[in-house]
């Protein structure tokens, strides 16, 4: 899912659209929800804006994933 693509690294939204395995436009109108539910923000400038997870973000996805022992996000850094 989208956060989870996010918890391992920055991505713009056509990456997170191949990741996730969305239109282009769907994975914009992700972007700007979770945007406005201040899950992930912007880094860098247009058009090779990348979207990262909030601390807010990464909260939601460790809680989510707490019952699956070994998981992790493996973020690396842009």
């Amino acid at each position: 899912d989208t956060l989870d693509s996010l918890a391992r690294e920055p991505l713009t939204s056509r990456e997170i659209a191949d990741e996730v395995g969305v239109s282009s436009g769907t994975a914009r109108r992700r972007v700007t929800r979770l945007l406005s539910e201040g899950l992930i923000s912007r880094v860098g400038k247009i058009p090779r804006t990348r979207y990262t997870l909030t601390s807010s973000g990464i909260s939601l996805v460790e809680a989510h994933h707490a019952t699956r022992p070994g998981w992790s996000p493996s973020r690396r850094q842009p």
